[in-house]
């Protein structure tokens, strides 16, 4: 690449999720690849480096691969234009925690919608 391989983090709306989950497999072959490449040093690949870093958090491996994220299976939306439009928040930390809250389920060939909030933190 003449540079890093940097790390991703894929946010997905329930509509793609549920529409395109073969390029949600897809996705997942990469960032697994990307994670899994072992002539890579890990400074020059930020998606092996902190897949590694996971596993010796003792995160087991499904997780420490989670790179694409989105609402629990059958659900849509992240509720924070909800909160703001009611005016139900006082803080920005208040919006990212229902950010989180609701898009920490993890999706890809293996994985259809495993709560891992543990990953984002």
């Amino acid at each position: 690449l003449g540079r890093p391989r940097v790390d991703a983090l894929c946010s997905l709306s329930g509509i793609f999720r549920d529409s395109f989950a073969n390029v949600v497999e897809l996705l997942d072959d990469a960032l697994q690849r990307a994670a899994k490449a072992a002539d890579e040093a890990p400074e020059q690949n930020f998606v092996r480096k902190h897949y590694l870093e996971l596993l010796e958090e003792k995160e087991d491996e499904e997780a420490a691969l989670s790179r694409i994220f989105s609402n629990a299976a059958g659900e849509f939306g992240s509720l924070v234009n909800e909160r703001v439009v009611a005016g139900n928040w006082e803080s920005d930390e208040e919006l990212g925690e229902t950010w989180a809250s609701r898009n920490a389920f993890a999706f890809g060939r293996q994985q259809k919608g495993v709560q891992r909030s543990q990953v984002l933190d």
